[in-house]
């Protein structure tokens, strides 16, 4: 009777990873839509994005092929095998993989330890869904805008990071970096918390308003908005330069 119980169980956590596998493959895939979309702008972290998207597809496919193990298993080996590959998923594969890698790691949690697992499972599970979730909300804080959009919806963007493309960048000096739309308006990126290869860069190619009008000062800067007494500026800020033609 009880190992009747335990393979029971340990099938329930096989099905719970295979389906939450399924969806993971679709998050991760939507992961690397986003980090396409955003190599595309020259966003910065758009690599790191990418490189998660890949990450997710490799242990999502993974889940699903040790959760259809699992489902047959005469042992507890593929469940544990399947808590590796959760817990390895939910780190390496992004945000959005993480929220169903949470769901597989209860039910590798069910196949390893059975019936009195529920429980456990089932706290496991909500903790990382709700540590993912937080993630997923710093995330989507962060967005991509044209410089024009910026100077029309500033505003909304205070405390947020912001990647801005469409820039021209001149009149750099020790003090700030400007972002030009042109007689529309600029953005004041901060020298001092500015990457210092890039604050380099600006000083010698970018320092004066002749820049605005090189192709060598374009490009996108990915910063934190911040309003003081003088204004909108972006901190803690990078560039991502225009490739040289």
């Amino acid at each position: 009777m009880v190992k009747f119980r335990e393979d029971a169980m340990r099938k329930a956590g096989g099905i719970i990873a295979l389906i939450a596998g399924v969806f993971a493959v679709i998050a991760a895939i939507f992961t690397l839509l986003i980090g396409g979309t955003a190599s595309a702008f020259e966003a910065k972290g758009a690599d790191t994005v990418v490189m998660l998207g890949w990450g997710g597809v490799a242990f999502s496919f993974l889940t699903i092929v040790l959760g259809a193990v699992c489902i047959t298993a005469t042992s507890r080996w593929p469940a544990f095998l399947l808590i590796v590959c959760s817990l390895a998923g939910a780190v390496l594969g992004g945000t959005l993989v993480a929220i169903f890698m949470a769901l597989a790691l209860a039910g590798g949690v069910l196949g390893v330890f059975g019936k009195g697992a529920a429980p456990a499972a089932a706290v496991v599970a909500l903790a990382v869904a709700l540590g993912a979730g937080s993630a997923e909300r710093a995330v989507a804080q962060s967005r991509t805008v044209d410089v024009i959009d910026f100077l029309v919806d500033r505003d909304d963007m205070v405390g947020q990071s912001v990647t801005i493309t469409g820039c021209r960048f001149g009149a750099a000096t020790d003090s700030q970096v400007l972002c030009s739309a042109g007689a529309q308006g600029s953005v004041s990126i901060e020298s001092k918390t500015l990457n210092r290869e890039d604050l380099r860069r600006a000083l010698r190619q970018c320092s004066d308003f002749t820049a605005f009008a090189s192709v060598a000062c374009g490009g996108s800067v990915t910063g934190t908005v911040t309003k003081g007494p003088f204004g909108f500026r972006l901190t803690k800020a990078a560039i991502g330069w225009r490739p040289s033609p």
